[in-house]
C-alpha cells in the first residue's frame, strides 16, 4: 500500500511506495518536490540517493516534533555573502518592488523562494 507522511511540518514528506515485495520510502521536500534521499529494499534507481544525507537526517531529527514557533525553517538558514543586496537569494530590490503587490507579490515570492531551494538542493 502507498502512503504519505508528513516528516517535518511544511517542509518535508515521506512517500512509501511498494512494487510488489520491494518497499521504499522517498523523502521529498515540499517546496520543490525533489526527492531528498530513498531508503528502503527496492533497487537502486539511480537518480535517486540510496539514503538521505546525514546532514538531511540530521535537519529531520532535530524538528521532528518540535513545535512551529520553536524551530526555524531550512529557508531561515540560507546565507549569501552579498547580503547588502540580498536575502536568502533574492534581490532586496525586487522584494520591495514586489511587496506592494498584494497577493500575487506573495506568490512571486512563493515561487522565488522555491527556486532558490530548488538550486540550493542540488548542490551536494
Amino acid at each position: 500500500m502507498d502512503d504519505t507522511q508528513e516528516v517535518v511540518k511544511g517542509e518535508i514528506w515521506a512517500i512509501t511506495v511498494r512494487e510488489g515485495n520491494l518497499l521504499s520510502v522517498f523523502h521529498v521536500l515540499e517546496s520543490t518536490c525533489e526527492v531528498i534521499g530513498r531508503e528502503g529494499n527496492a533497487p537502486q534507481l539511480g537518480i535517486y540517493p540510496s539514503c538521505l544525507r546525514s546532514d538531511w537526517s540530521e535537519y529531520i531529527l532535530s524538528h521532528t516534533g518540535a513545535s512551529m514557533e520553536s524551530r526555524s525553517l531550512i529557508l531561515e538558514h540560507f546565507r549569501w555573502t552579498n547580503h547588502e543586496e540580498y536575502d536568502r537569494g533574492i534581490s532586496r530590490h525586487w522584494l520591495r518592488r514586489i511587496s506592494g503587490e498584494g497577493d500575487v507579490g506573495m506568490c512571486k515570492k512563493a515561487v522565488a523562494e522555491r527556486y532558490v531551494m530548488a538550486c540550493v538542493v542540488a548542490n551536494r
